[in-house]
């Protein structure tokens, strides 16, 4: 079995500073994605031992996705009393971690698209973006139940083909209809995607301010136009695979 533990919703700096969605990214396996502003308060506030990780991960240098990245290694590490975990980032990461908390992990890794790495229990790919920060990647989690894939922040483009084969699709959905910008996906960028990838669960975070409010009704349309099973991963949703997708929360 597979779980994915979501610790937020929201993306954004409007969304970061108001806290109206949290912003802690989300787990896979033991491994901490894209911990923005947050993200050890809201493990804790959900019984989560973050000395229990196995890595962090950071798919580009915004502070949304960035911002907890050296505290979580810092709690992995048991406050840096024991060399333990991997750190995976995009390349303009290079400086995120100190020397100190480099030196306490077992594996550290800057990646541009199409690079692999093995974590024996599950292998990763870094997967191409389109975003102002030209570094950036998403990430796709091959595990023994299938392939768990995630967008990160990235503007609709044929490369997004990629993630293909996922059972599972995390889709940053920054924006609703009519209202798309530069390097973000919108809810018809989100139906698009859905639709040439052909997930069994498509999982929409990191939503901005005008998605907020709406978020339930661009979930509805989304699920409705490419008939597949999507909910938001907010704070507290859990997601277990195996033959199976269950989703709960905690």
């Amino acid at each position: 079995m597979v779980k994915i533990i979501f610790l937020g919703s929201g993306g954004g700096r409007y969304i970061c500073v108001n806290q109206k969605r949290a912003t802690g990214g989300f787990i896979v396996d033991k491994y901490h994605i894209d911990p923005g502003p947050g993200a050890l308060l809201r493990a804790l506030e959900k019984n989560i031992d973050p000395k229990k990780l196995k890595g962090v991960f950071v798919s580009h240098r915004h502070i949304d996705h960035c911002n907890d990245a050296s505290l979580m290694v810092d709690a992995m590490t048991n406050s840096l009393n024991r060399k333990k975990g991997v750190f995976i980032g995009s390349k303009n990461c290079s400086d995120l971690l100190y020397p100190e908390e480099k030196n306490f992990l077992e594996g550290y890794y800057l990646l541009e698209k199409n690079d692999k790495v093995s974590l024996g229990d599950m292998n990763v790919e870094a997967v191409e973006t389109r975003h102002m920060e030209e570094t950036g990647i998403g990430f796709k989690f091959y595990t023994e139940w299938g392939i768990i894939s995630y967008t990160s922040d990235t503007e609709y483009f044929s490369g997004l083909k990629a993630h293909e084969g996922a059972r599972i699709l995390i889709l940053n959905v920054t924006r609703p209809r009519k209202y798309r910008i530069p390097f973000h996906l919108s809810t018809e960028d989100a139906v698009e995607l859905i639709a040439t990838v052909k997930p069994e669960l498509a999982v929409i975070i990191h939503l901005g301010m005008r998605m907020h409010p709406i978020a339930e009704k661009e979930k509805k349309f989304i699920e409705e136009e490419t008939d597949t099973k999507t909910i938001i991963g907010d704070l507290g949703t859990v997601i277990t695979m195996e033959k199976d997708i269950n989703i709960s929360k905690i």
